[in-house]
């Protein structure tokens, strides 16, 4: 199965969506690619955002427990993280220039600051 992924024209920021919101409709130059499973040429330029995926949630850990809330949650985390490749700014930061605080919002991506982003499993963890 392959999960949708939004990127914006340039390719610089990269979403998974798990949402109900309906993007094309919402924010008409959206593009949603759909990708192949373990076709990583396909989505060349977000490679880095699933290897950053894969130090909070490892492979073979479960996405079966995570709610919309955690999902989000780690996606901030991400795209508040500063990339070489954007000339040390965040994806969040490129993404908001660009397409504006209502879609983030719309999305439930907010912005972490740098500081405080978290890039391991610790930030999934569940307190009790």
């Amino acid at each position: 199965m392959t999960r949708p992924l939004i990127t914006d024209v340039t390719h610089t920021l990269v979403f998974l969506i798990i949402s109900k919101i309906s993007l094309n409709e919402a924010h008409p130059n959206i593009k949603i690619y759909y990708t192949r499973t373990y076709s990583s040429s396909d989505k060349a330029e977000c490679e880095k955002n699933h290897v950053i995926v894969r130090y909070i949630n490892p492979k073979g850990d479960s996405w079966d427990n995570l709610t919309q809330d955690d999902v989000n949650k780690m996606f901030s985390h991400i795209n508040s993280y500063p990339r070489e490749s954007l000339e040390k700014k965040t994806p969040y930061q490129v993404t908001l220039k660009k397409l504006g605080k209502e879609f983030l919002e719309s999305v439930g991506i907010y912005e972490v600051d740098k500081k405080e982003v978290v890039l391991t499993p610790d930030l999934l963890k569940k307190k009790k």
